[in-house]
């Protein structure tokens, strides 16, 4: 007996000495909006098994924007204007920042910074330990969406307060802040760029100008990430909104979804010329309410809401990434969702039906593995190791896992 013992003790100091610890350094962290600058939305590391709440924290205002995760700390912001950051294994609070106005887009980590837009249109990068501000930066713009950060290097677009003027993309230096190129736009640049091999692809929104008819022309521009130079702009549709198309990429290929006038679409384009490859009717026929949110990119694979009067309640839907074709529907109600090993996490918003839920399906077939009912979700999840933390309309931010 005593000799299986030692056996044993030398078996675990071997496997101790042999096998890498798992730490943070393996970890695949959500560093910024979708997870990354392709915004995928996919992601290696686990998602939760179970409904199981780990923790909330209490945020005072309604959570927007997704969190981000580095080092196991947390950094979110919310409509009351306050950017936290939080340990992501207790929810315990180690710092936060108020700029005063609505925080709607995710912050950005990068080589220890958080940077991150406000609606007091200012740019921030803070120290991500502390919260104490670096730099700051004034464009005299308004900042709806997420930056990306590639290479030491800040993409932004920038929307006028009034609605009236050219909006302006920007690029901006990570240390200081300041302006390394500008690219003046006809449009609004409502969308967060998306980044892949030195270009930069950005969704805008036009726009009519005619008094009683606020429609407006959607389009898609890549430049070049290092001069601003353009390459392509294609429109991608005419809508009720002043809404970007929002985008994702993988490979040479570019997704994207918008409302259109009286419907909505999906639809792919070749990221080198901007031709359209497909295109996929999110509602087929007359439909006055519309929303597509950005697409998950997984495995040959696209996973996307839809919200119109037509659909009822919403629906999550899968597609075809290389073809366009309809796959399956979860009717649910609508939200964003995230992929991680073969599953796909997304929570709804409350509507007129139900409740707002969180979400977990099998990501082949859409099948429902867990469902957390009667939670009121207003953002998209990110996930980290075996949690997910998403946002909510009742004050706080959860934790599952």
């Amino acid at each position: 007996m005593n000799k299986k013992i030692q056996y044993m003790g030398i078996f675990v100091l071997f496997v101790m000495l042999v096998l890498p610890p798992v730490s943070s350094a393996t970890s695949d962290w959500w560093p910024c909006y979708r997870h990354d600058p392709q915004h995928t939305g996919n992601t290696s590391s686990p998602g939760p098994l179970t409904n199981t709440t780990s923790w909330t924290f209490n945020s005072t205002y309604f959570v927007y924007s997704e969190p981000s995760i580095v080092d196991d700390r947390i950094y979110f912001g919310t409509a009351g204007g306050t950017v936290f950051g939080l340990n992501a294994n207790t929810g315990e609070q180690l710092w936060n920042f108020s700029t005063g106005k609505w925080i709607t887009a995710t912050p950005t980590y990068f080589n220890g910074t958080v940077i991150f837009n406000s609606q007091d249109d200012y740019l921030y990068c803070l120290n991500a330990n502390t919260g104490s501000v670096i730099w700051k930066f004034l464009g005299n713009q308004s900042y709806w969406q997420s930056p990306n950060v590639v290479n030491g290097k800040i993409y932004f677009g920038s929307t006028p307060s009034h609605f009236r003027n050219k909006g302006v993309i920007y690029c901006l230096n990570a240390d200081d802040g300041k302006i390394l190129w500008t690219q003046p736009t006809k449009e609004w640049a409502f969308s967060s760029p998306a980044y892949l091999d030195g270009r930069i692809y950005i969704g805008s929104a036009r726009d009519s100008h005619i008094p009683l008819l606020p429609f407006s022309r959607t389009f898609i521009t890549c430049l070049n990430a290092t001069t601003g130079a353009i390459y392509w702009k294609q429109m991608t549709g005419i809508n009720r909104y002043w809404e970007s198309p929002l985008i994702s990429l993988c490979g040479n290929r570019l997704f994207y979804s918008v409302p259109t006038l009286f419907s909505g679409k999906v639809a792919c384009l070749d990221t080198a010329t901007g031709d359209t490859l497909w295109k996929y009717p999110t509602v087929r026929g007359f439909d006055l309410l519309t929303f597509s949110g950005a697409p998950t990119v997984a495995y040959g694979k696209l996973y996307f809401p839809v919200d119109a009067w037509s659909v009822g309640i919403g629906q999550v839907r899968c597609i075809d990434a290389t073809t366009g074709k309809h796959i399956w529907t979860f009717k649910s109600g609508a939200g964003t969702p995230s992929y991680s090993n073969g599953k796909i996490y997304f929570g709804t918003w409350p509507n007129n039906a139900t409740n707002g839920s969180v979400f977990c399906l099998n990501a082949v077939d859409g099948t429902l593995l867990w469902r957390l009912p009667n939670i009121d979700i207003s953002g998209s999840p990110s996930i980290v190791n075996g949690r997910m933390y998403i946002g909510t309309f009742l004050d706080k931010l959860f934790c599952f896992g």
